[in-house]
């Protein structure tokens, strides 16, 4: 019978192999984090949503939201405090989707955090050969519920009010207007009695 003979510099091998694998199994649950697969991984998402739609794909009407007071989101500031705009629809190149051309155009402004103040929303006209009718919506993303659908009538270089509603201290939206006459006055800084 033949006797199998194992070097010294094998089992050394083996035995330095075997301790580098439970090194490296020990560093990493030593440095495993659970609370990093706790943490959020992507922005918040949306609280409520605020959207125009409108049929004349080559006009270019943008939506403008803010808090009374405070910042302000639109074409010329896509993310300001709880705002971030999704699109600036300038004109009929940028609906192009695979290749076609979009039917209807839209705007999109996400608010990620409801903060309790008073909300107005309007819409502006620019390079607008005729005016448009445009129909905004407020949404509120969960539970879903739908705040109110406005349409107006944009004309070029025109500021256009189409809402305002407050958000209380609960988080609830209440005090919806949508009266063009009271929101014409709130636009210009004169507040009814």
């Amino acid at each position: 019978m033949k006797v199998l003979k194992i070097s010294a510099v094998f089992v050394d091998l083996f035995a330095l192999l075997v301790c580098f694998i439970f090194v490296q199994w020990y560093l990493s649950v030593l440095l495993m984090n659970i609370n990093d697969e706790l943490k959020p991984t992507a922005k918040p998402r949306a609280e409520m949503i605020v959207f125009d739609i409108w049929k004349d794909i080559e006009s270019d009407v943008d939506l403008w939201i803010h808090r009374v007071g405070h910042e302000k989101a639109g074409f010329s500031r896509r993310e300001s405090g709880p705002f971030i705009l999704h699109g600036d629809h300038t004109s009929s190149n940028y609906g192009i989707v695979d290749g076609q051309k979009l039917e209807e155009a839209t705007e999109v402004i996400s608010i990620v955090k409801k903060i309790p103040d008073r909300y107005q929303i309007s819409l502006h006209g620019y390079r607008m050969k005729t005016s448009v009718k445009v129909v905004t919506a407020v949404q509120h993303v969960d539970p879903f519920r739908k705040i109110c659908s406005v349409e107006r009538t944009v004309g070029n270089g025109q500021e256009i009010p189409v809402c305002e509603f407050t958000i209380n201290r609960d988080g609830k939206i209440v005090d919806v207007i949508t009266d063009p006459d009271i929101l014409t006055k709130f636009l210009s800084g004169v507040v009814p009695q």
